[in-house]
């Protein structure tokens, strides 16, 4: 049986990160849903839902070294009302996110390093749904052959 891709893995400890997510002290939400598909907004009815969206991946060749960055879109979704429960929903969001996932940039020991890119708003278009998209970039390091 084959082992488990880094992409994989590293989606698998993304997935375990936000779901650990628990209102409190630290966070302002815990999720609903986590889940690693790349639901439709109208077919969403928990809030908050979390998706990890797999994106594209680029390779830098050393040699038999390959330094991989892999994308990663975190996609938020809450109901809201329009003006300030709609930003401050939001905003929580990024916060909880963010917090969450920097507390291991190695993604549980396959990656390198964890940036965080771009943050997208719907702007208020989804009301009464508040979402927000979080760009992940994620390095890890592998062996021509074991690509």
């Amino acid at each position: 049986m084959a082992s488990q891709t880094e992409r994989d893995a590293i989606l698998d400890n993304i997935e375990d990160t936000l779901s650990a997510i628990k209102q409190g002290e630290v966070y302002n939400y815990t999720p609903a849903k986590v889940t690693r598909e790349a639901l439709p907004f109208d077919s969403v009815d928990l809030f908050p839902t979390i998706c990890i969206i797999d994106g594209p991946e680029s390779f830098s060749y050393y040699g038999k070294r390959v330094v991989n960055r892999f994308t990663v879109l975190i996609r938020c979704i809450h109901k809201s009302e329009r003006g300030k429960d709609y930003s401050e929903k939001i905003n929580k969001m990024i916060k909880d996110v963010k917090y969450a996932l920097v507390q291991d940039i190695e993604r549980g020991g396959h990656a390198s390093n964890t940036i965080f890119g771009e943050v997208q708003t719907d702007e208020g278009w989804l009301v009464p749904l508040a979402t927000c998209e979080l760009t992940v970039i994620i390095d890890y390091l592998s062996l021509e052959e074991h690509r």
